[in-house]
């Protein structure tokens, strides 16, 4: 009786010791292929998901930072225009208009400097290649030369620069007027784009007159320039020879007429008068430049545009 109690115990032991070895074979053994996949897309999914949130708020702001921009040129070119009526009715401009001007300018730099940064962030390949939103799904069609043609924000871009390049090559002037670093007047900051005429306006002696070629030089400059926001100076030069008519009494009034008859063609080809300032030396040259042994090359005007 004893045995045989002992042989049952001895089997029900086995029976336990090999169903514990099985279970614990079972923990152990890998996971098919196909769980491993299930996992798998379970946390693609969430990725994908939080990509795409970021993608959408990277949109959104962009999106808000175009509409401030909008605003904010609209605004800062109705207070332009309030100065302009100002300055030509020789009344004082009051200091907060311009003022918030340069408030204006820098909230536009901010907002054109984070949409730049977002469009880059955007150009990944985390979020460029990323399911629905590749190519041209992602937002970067609006940047700061979409308005290079009535605004920029008082700094020398070099976009600014190869535009209007472009179209001074494409009007047949690059041997007309060039770029330039210095500006005599408008500039302030010194980082200015400045455009000045490399071939001179010369005049017969004793005359103010523009000769045709240069009218033809002047309605095509026109026709590039009095789209943007710029200061134009104008200096009206003359030689050494004095001058005392009627209609020239000095060479003051000979080179002051000189500029003003450059200025009128500018303004008959659609430049605001508004944007102008004239100055002349007559014949003197008190910034230091030596006078040309030529006097017909002295009998001159000079351009200087100033991008704003």
């Amino acid at each position: 009786m004893i045995s045989i109690f002992k042989a049952v115990k001895i089997v029900i032991l086995s029976a336990v010791l090999l169903f514990n070895i099985a279970f614990a074979e079972i923990k152990e053994f890998p996971l098919p292929e196909s769980s491993k996949e299930i996992q798998s897309i379970g946390a693609a999914d969430t990725n994908r998901e939080q990509t795409n949130y970021l993608i959408r708020q990277f949109q959104e702001r962009i999106r808000e930072n175009e509409d401030e921009i909008r605003y904010l040129i609209n605004e800062k070119d109705w207070l332009q225009n309030r100065i302009y009526h100002l300055e030509d009715l020789n009344q004082p401009v009051p200091w907060e208009m311009r003022n918030s001007i340069s408030i204006k300018d820098k909230k536009i730099r901010a907002a054109f400097r984070e949409n730049g940064r977002l469009n880059e962030l955007l150009q990944n390949d985390r979020y460029k290649n990323h399911g629905e939103y590749q190519g041209n799904n992602i937002n970067n069609n609006f940047h700061s030369d979409d308005y290079s043609s009535s605004y920029h924000y008082g700094s020398c871009s070099e976009a600014l620069k190869q535009k209007v390049s472009k179209q001074i090559r494409d009007a047949g002037l690059d041997d007309w007027i060039h770029f330039t670093s210095n500006a005599k007047d408008f500039c302030k900051d010194g980082n200015c784009c400045v455009l000045n005429n490399v071939l001179p306006i010369l005049y017969s002696s004793g005359s103010a007159r523009l000769a045709n070629e240069y009218k033809l030089f002047l309605k095509k400059l026109a026709g590039i320039i009095k789209t943007y926001n710029i200061r134009i100076r104008i200096d009206g030069f003359a030689d050494i020879n004095n001058i005392n008519t009627k209609k020239y009494p000095s060479n003051f009034e000979l080179g002051a007429a000189r500029a003003a008859n450059v200025v009128h063609e500018l303004v008959k080809n659609g430049v605001s008068p508004s944007l102008f300032r004239i100055a002349t030396t007559g014949k003197y040259r008190p910034d230091g430049k030596p006078m040309s042994d030529k006097k017909s090359l002295e009998r001159r005007s000079e351009i200087e545009i100033v991008f704003m």
